[in-house]
Protein backbone atom coordinates (compact mmCIF):
# COMPACT_ATOMS: atom_id res chain seq x y z
CA UNK A 1 0.00 0.00 0.00
CA UNK A 2 1.36 3.41 -0.99
CA UNK A 3 1.35 6.37 1.41
CA UNK A 4 0.45 9.71 -0.16
CA UNK A 5 1.00 13.04 1.61
CA UNK A 6 -1.45 15.72 0.47
CA UNK A 7 0.06 19.18 0.93
CA UNK A 8 -1.81 21.14 -1.73
CA UNK A 9 -5.45 22.12 -2.21
CA UNK A 10 -5.95 20.36 -5.55
CA UNK A 11 -4.96 16.72 -5.80
CA UNK A 12 -5.75 13.82 -8.16
CA UNK A 13 -5.60 10.13 -7.32
CA UNK A 14 -5.82 7.60 -10.14
CA UNK A 15 -5.97 3.79 -9.86
CA UNK A 16 -4.44 3.59 -6.39
CA UNK A 17 -4.71 1.50 -3.25
CA UNK A 18 -3.28 3.99 -0.78
CA UNK A 19 -3.08 5.46 2.68
CA UNK A 20 -3.37 9.25 2.60
CA UNK A 21 -2.17 11.88 5.06
CA UNK A 22 -3.96 15.21 4.62
CA UNK A 23 -1.73 18.06 5.82
CA UNK A 24 -4.00 20.96 4.83
CA UNK A 25 -7.51 21.97 5.91
CA UNK A 26 -9.00 22.48 2.42
CA UNK A 27 -8.66 19.76 -0.22
CA UNK A 28 -10.20 19.21 -3.66
CA UNK A 29 -9.67 15.53 -4.42
CA UNK A 30 -10.31 14.18 -7.94
CA UNK A 31 -10.80 10.43 -8.33
CA UNK A 32 -9.99 8.63 -11.60
CA UNK A 33 -10.30 4.90 -12.16
CA UNK A 34 -10.48 2.44 -9.27
CA UNK A 35 -9.28 3.96 -6.00
CA UNK A 36 -9.14 2.65 -2.42
CA UNK A 37 -8.27 5.24 0.23
CA UNK A 38 -7.38 4.70 3.90
CA UNK A 39 -7.42 7.93 5.89
CA UNK A 40 -6.44 7.91 9.58
CA UNK A 41 -7.53 11.52 9.84
CA UNK A 42 -5.97 13.86 12.40
CA UNK A 43 -7.27 17.18 11.05
CA UNK A 44 -8.94 19.32 13.70
CA UNK A 45 -10.92 21.04 10.92
CA UNK A 46 -11.31 19.68 7.41
CA UNK A 47 -13.09 20.78 4.23
CA UNK A 48 -12.80 17.85 1.82
CA UNK A 49 -14.32 18.05 -1.67
CA UNK A 50 -14.30 14.75 -3.56
CA UNK A 51 -15.07 14.51 -7.28
CA UNK A 52 -15.63 10.99 -8.60
CA UNK A 53 -15.21 11.11 -12.36
CA UNK A 54 -17.23 9.11 -14.91
CA UNK A 55 -16.74 5.31 -14.73
CA UNK A 56 -14.67 5.64 -11.57
CA UNK A 57 -14.98 3.76 -8.27
CA UNK A 58 -14.02 5.05 -4.83
CA UNK A 59 -13.82 3.06 -1.61
CA UNK A 60 -12.96 5.55 1.14
CA UNK A 61 -12.29 4.52 4.75
CA UNK A 62 -11.78 7.31 7.29
CA UNK A 63 -11.23 7.08 11.04
CA UNK A 64 -10.71 9.83 13.65
CA UNK A 65 -10.00 9.36 17.33
CA UNK A 66 -8.68 12.86 17.95
CA UNK A 67 -10.39 15.97 19.28
CA UNK A 68 -11.75 17.66 16.16
CA UNK A 69 -14.21 20.50 15.69
CA UNK A 70 -15.63 20.42 12.17
CA UNK A 71 -15.40 18.10 9.21
CA UNK A 72 -17.27 19.08 6.03
CA UNK A 73 -17.15 16.52 3.24
CA UNK A 74 -18.72 17.18 -0.17
CA UNK A 75 -18.89 14.38 -2.71
CA UNK A 76 -19.83 14.82 -6.39
CA UNK A 77 -20.80 11.58 -8.15
CA UNK A 78 -20.77 11.56 -11.95
CA UNK A 79 -22.09 9.11 -14.58
CA UNK A 80 -21.52 5.40 -13.95
CA UNK A 81 -19.49 6.00 -10.81
CA UNK A 82 -19.53 3.99 -7.57
CA UNK A 83 -18.95 5.28 -4.04
CA UNK A 84 -18.49 3.41 -0.78
CA UNK A 85 -17.73 6.07 1.89
CA UNK A 86 -17.20 4.86 5.45
CA UNK A 87 -16.33 7.15 8.36
CA UNK A 88 -15.94 6.21 12.03
CA UNK A 89 -15.02 8.66 14.78
CA UNK A 90 -14.55 8.91 18.55
CA UNK A 91 -14.64 12.39 20.08
CA UNK A 92 -14.85 13.84 23.59
CA UNK A 93 -15.52 17.49 22.73
CA UNK A 94 -18.26 19.29 20.81
CA UNK A 95 -17.94 18.59 17.10
CA UNK A 96 -19.87 18.53 13.85
CA UNK A 97 -19.67 16.32 10.77
CA UNK A 98 -21.39 17.44 7.57
CA UNK A 99 -21.69 15.16 4.53
CA UNK A 100 -23.08 16.62 1.29
CA UNK A 101 -23.44 13.83 -1.25
CA UNK A 102 -24.45 14.91 -4.77
CA UNK A 103 -25.81 12.49 -7.39
CA UNK A 104 -25.15 14.44 -10.59
CA UNK A 105 -25.48 11.87 -13.36
CA UNK A 106 -26.89 8.48 -14.34
CA UNK A 107 -26.16 4.86 -13.39
CA UNK A 108 -24.58 5.81 -10.05
CA UNK A 109 -24.34 3.65 -6.93
CA UNK A 110 -23.51 5.74 -3.84
CA UNK A 111 -23.31 4.61 -0.22
CA UNK A 112 -22.56 6.62 2.95
CA UNK A 113 -21.94 4.91 6.29
CA UNK A 114 -21.04 6.72 9.53
CA UNK A 115 -20.36 5.39 13.03
CA UNK A 116 -19.86 8.06 15.70
CA UNK A 117 -19.04 7.82 19.41
CA UNK A 118 -19.33 10.82 21.70
CA UNK A 119 -18.44 10.91 25.42
CA UNK A 120 -17.51 13.10 28.43
CA UNK A 121 -20.59 15.37 28.22
CA UNK A 122 -19.76 16.44 24.67
CA UNK A 123 -22.20 16.86 21.79
CA UNK A 124 -21.58 15.55 18.29
CA UNK A 125 -23.82 16.58 15.40
CA UNK A 126 -23.98 14.57 12.18
CA UNK A 127 -25.61 16.26 9.19
CA UNK A 128 -25.95 13.96 6.20
CA UNK A 129 -27.45 15.54 3.10
CA UNK A 130 -28.13 13.60 -0.08
CA UNK A 131 -28.99 15.48 -3.27
CA UNK A 132 -30.28 13.64 -6.36
CA UNK A 133 -30.33 15.91 -9.40
CA UNK A 134 -33.46 16.13 -11.52
CA UNK A 135 -33.70 14.18 -14.80
CA UNK A 136 -31.11 11.65 -13.63
CA UNK A 137 -31.88 7.94 -14.03
CA UNK A 138 -30.98 4.49 -12.73
CA UNK A 139 -29.28 5.66 -9.53
CA UNK A 140 -29.06 4.08 -6.08
CA UNK A 141 -28.30 6.09 -2.96
CA UNK A 142 -27.97 4.63 0.55
CA UNK A 143 -27.26 6.17 3.97
CA UNK A 144 -26.57 4.27 7.20
CA UNK A 145 -25.83 6.55 10.18
CA UNK A 146 -25.35 5.30 13.74
CA UNK A 147 -24.28 6.95 16.98
CA UNK A 148 -23.18 5.63 20.38
CA UNK A 149 -23.42 7.77 23.51
CA UNK A 150 -20.97 7.19 26.38
CA UNK A 151 -20.39 9.01 29.69
CA UNK A 152 -23.21 11.52 29.12
CA UNK A 153 -22.14 12.22 25.56
CA UNK A 154 -24.86 13.20 23.11
CA UNK A 155 -25.07 12.53 19.38
CA UNK A 156 -27.63 14.19 17.14
CA UNK A 157 -28.22 12.93 13.59
CA UNK A 158 -29.88 15.12 10.97
CA UNK A 159 -30.60 13.00 7.88
CA UNK A 160 -31.84 14.82 4.80
CA UNK A 161 -32.59 13.50 1.35
CA UNK A 162 -33.41 15.93 -1.45
CA UNK A 163 -34.73 13.75 -4.26
CA UNK A 164 -35.56 15.48 -7.54
CA UNK A 165 -35.83 12.38 -9.70
CA UNK A 166 -38.43 9.61 -9.84
CA UNK A 167 -35.92 7.08 -11.17
CA UNK A 168 -33.83 6.42 -8.09
CA UNK A 169 -33.64 3.89 -5.26
CA UNK A 170 -32.97 5.81 -2.04
CA UNK A 171 -32.67 4.25 1.42
CA UNK A 172 -31.89 5.77 4.79
CA UNK A 173 -31.26 4.31 8.24
CA UNK A 174 -30.20 6.07 11.45
CA UNK A 175 -29.95 4.89 15.05
CA UNK A 176 -28.62 6.38 18.28
CA UNK A 177 -28.14 4.50 21.53
CA UNK A 178 -26.01 3.47 24.47
CA UNK A 179 -24.01 0.32 25.14
CA UNK A 180 -26.38 -2.61 25.18
CA UNK A 181 -26.49 -4.11 28.68
CA UNK A 182 -27.12 -7.55 27.18
CA UNK A 183 -23.78 -7.34 25.37
CA UNK A 184 -22.04 -6.41 28.65
CA UNK A 185 -23.76 -9.26 30.47
CA UNK A 186 -22.69 -11.74 27.79
CA UNK A 187 -19.06 -10.61 27.90
CA UNK A 188 -19.08 -10.57 31.71
CA UNK A 189 -20.34 -14.15 31.64
CA UNK A 190 -17.20 -15.03 29.65
CA UNK A 191 -15.00 -13.63 32.41
CA UNK A 192 -14.39 -10.20 30.85
CA UNK A 193 -14.68 -7.27 33.26
CA UNK A 194 -16.82 -4.21 32.51
CA UNK A 195 -14.00 -1.90 31.38
CA UNK A 196 -12.53 -4.43 28.97
CA UNK A 197 -15.99 -5.40 27.73
CA UNK A 198 -16.82 -1.76 26.96
CA UNK A 199 -13.57 -1.41 25.02
CA UNK A 200 -14.42 -4.47 22.93
CA UNK A 201 -17.92 -3.17 22.19
CA UNK A 202 -16.60 0.26 21.22
CA UNK A 203 -13.95 -1.21 18.92
CA UNK A 204 -16.51 -3.49 17.33
CA UNK A 205 -18.81 -0.53 16.73
CA UNK A 206 -16.24 1.74 15.03
CA UNK A 207 -14.64 -1.09 13.07
CA UNK A 208 -17.90 -2.54 11.78
CA UNK A 209 -17.96 -0.46 8.58
CA UNK A 210 -14.20 -0.50 7.93
CA UNK A 211 -12.32 -3.13 5.98
CA UNK A 212 -9.41 -5.28 7.12
CA UNK A 213 -6.67 -2.92 5.92
CA UNK A 214 -8.17 0.07 7.73
CA UNK A 215 -8.72 -1.87 10.93
CA UNK A 216 -5.08 -2.95 10.88
CA UNK A 217 -4.07 0.71 10.69
CA UNK A 218 -6.28 1.47 13.70
CA UNK A 219 -4.67 -1.34 15.70
CA UNK A 220 -1.17 -0.05 14.87
CA UNK A 221 -2.09 3.44 16.03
Amino acid sequence: MNTININTKDFTIENQNCKIIINVEDVNLKILGNVNIYDFNKNKNLNLNIEIEKNSTLNYYMFSDNVFENKVIKIDNYDESKLNFNYSFINNENCKVVINNNILGNDINSSIKIRGICYKNATAIIDSNGFVKEKTTNNEFNEDLRGLNLENGFIKINPNMFINSNEVIANHNSTIGNINKDYLFYLNSKGIDNDEAKKLIILGFVKSILNTEMNELIDKN
